[in-house]
């Protein structure tokens, strides 16, 4: 139900990705999933970084932005999707504050679920995570998804 209302959120809106790096690509393919004609606005300061991904090829509804100028115009957007390498340091933003989002408050906002943030290093992570499974504060749904973000995080 509440993937729905995300979605809803998206339909017809001028929707910007900002940054092309993991998040920026799980967005796009998250909207691609539901939304297949959806235009789409993917900007990165890395020129052509299209080029770098092949799940581009073919989809004629996606439009890039790259280069020293792709945080030009933020201002005609409906939603800017920011992903966590942008930074808005020296950009005023205050016209279009309100139309920035990330997939943290997203999730914050539509999906009705018990949130546990967890920040420190890797082996922190770890042991809090031992610690929640311990205790059962951790549904077994979620058992899964927690292992292979964690599994992620080794490997960086």
């Amino acid at each position: 139900m509440m993937i729905k209302e995300l979605i809803k959120y998206f339909e017809n809106k001028k929707v910007l990705i900002l940054g092309c790096g993991r998040e920026g690509i799980s967005t796009y393919k998250l909207i691609r999933k539901y939304l297949k004609n959806q235009e789409i606005y993917i900007a990165d300061a890395k020129q052509d970084f299209q080029k770098d991904y092949e799940i581009f090829d073919g989809d004629e509804n996606v439009h890039f932005i790259s280069g020293e100028m792709y945080l030009e115009g933020l201002e005609n957007y409906d939603v800017i999707m920011k992903t966590p390498g942008i930074s808005f340091a020296g950009i005023d933003t205050s016209k279009y504050v309100h139309k920035i989002k990330s997939q943290l408050e997203l999730l914050l906002e539509f999906f009705d679920v018990t949130t546990i943030g967890i920040t420190g290093g890797k082996v922190l992570r770890l042991l809090l995570f031992i610690i929640c499974f311990k205790s059962r504060v951790l549904d077994r749904c979620y058992l899964e998804i927690l292992v292979c973000q964690f599994l992620i995080l080794l490997k960086r």
